[in-house]
């Protein structure tokens, strides 16, 4: 027995229409269903890189950004001009072996121009930034090359007087606070304070935890001298950077030389435009002290001040 089934084309065009039209319309409400429900739930992510935000509308995140990247466009115009000076000072102090040494400064470079592509995130009721990059630094496994970041803004406020404080007074905000943290193979999974930057008023400072850097920039940070390095950049009236002030730098001159610069100073329309002293050191020995001035009509004055064998044994 034979059985056959025959049906119009038009008729079996028709059905898959409709039922495509009920697929798709199922299809939209289940996915309008999971919108809604993730937009709506609160919860935290273990991992920064798949954290969820709640609480915070989107225009409330874009105008936060918008902010902040006009604090970290003002940090890389600051550091743009510290990375001048120091290749400055490299030239004048060692023209013929002045190295491209990635530093610190670069690192921060580098962090701003990933984390500007970020829209905040909330992370326990604050917006914080998370992004990585890797450092071109062979001297570490190519695990370790990698670093976590993030960027959280806060607000700085008057220090009080204890006497005078009373439950019912009010913190005075007078600056904004920009902290930069990562996150390495050797950082034990703990986000690290790298960087910190402070505006109060027009006035910017910018400080390297050089203890926590050290962890990343072994061949840049001195293990003797831990002070953090800091920057304070001022400003005039339309934003022109005005000066510069740089303290506890470390900068590598050739593979065997390296200063310690103690002081920096950058003035954009003093007579001195720029002055600096710094240690010499080679192979890790002090060897001379240096002191530059650039005065404004561009006369250079270098003088550089040789130790005695005997006296940088006993140092």
């Amino acid at each position: 027995m034979e059985f056959v089934i025959t049906a119009s084309v038009n008729k079996i065009d028709t059905f898959l229409e409709k039922t495509m039209k009920k697929l798709i319309l199922a299809g939209s409400l289940i996915a309008l269903s999971s919108i809604w429900v993730a937009c709506d739930s609160k919860f935290v992510e273990s991992s920064p890189d798949s954290v969820q935000l709640s609480g915070i509308t989107l225009d409330e995140r874009l105008t936060q950004k918008a902010e902040i990247d006009e604090r970290i466009n003002q940090i890389d115009q600051g550091v743009e001009k510290v990375k001048r000076i120091i290749d400055l000072f490299k030239k004048i102090q060692n023209p013929d072996q002045a190295q491209d040494v990635y530093t610190p400064i670069d690192f921060v470079l580098d962090v701003n121009a990933e984390l500007k592509a970020k829209i905040p995130e909330n992370r326990d009721g604050r917006l914080v930034r998370y992004s990585k990059i890797e450092l071109p630094l062979t001297v570490l496994s190519e695990e370790c090359r990698t670093l976590h970041t993030s960027l959280e803004s806060s607000v700085i406020y008057e220090e009080s007087d204890e006497e005078s404080t009373t439950e019912s007074t009010e913190k005075k905000a007078i600056g904004e606070k920009l902290t930069y943290s990562f996150r390495s193979c050797a950082s034990e999974e703990k986000y690290l304070v790298a960087v910190e930057a402070n505006w109060i008023g027009s006035n910017l400072e910018i400080k390297l935890n050089n203890e926590n850097l050290e962890t990343i920039f072994k061949d840049i940070v001195v293990n003797e001298v831990l002070k953090d390095s800091a920057c304070r950049i001022t400003q005039d009236s339309e934003k022109i950077i005005d000066t510069i002030h740089c303290s506890n730098i470390k900068v590598q001159l050739s593979n065997s030389e390296d200063a310690m610069v103690n002081d920096m100073i950058f003035n954009n329309s003093g007579e001195v435009r720029f002055e600096a002293n710094a240690d010499i050191f080679e192979n890790a020995r002090k060897k001379a002290t240096s002191e530059i001035t650039v005065l404004a009509n561009g006369e250079v004055k270098f003088d550089l001040n040789k130790i005695e064998e005997n006296a940088s044994e006993s140092q």
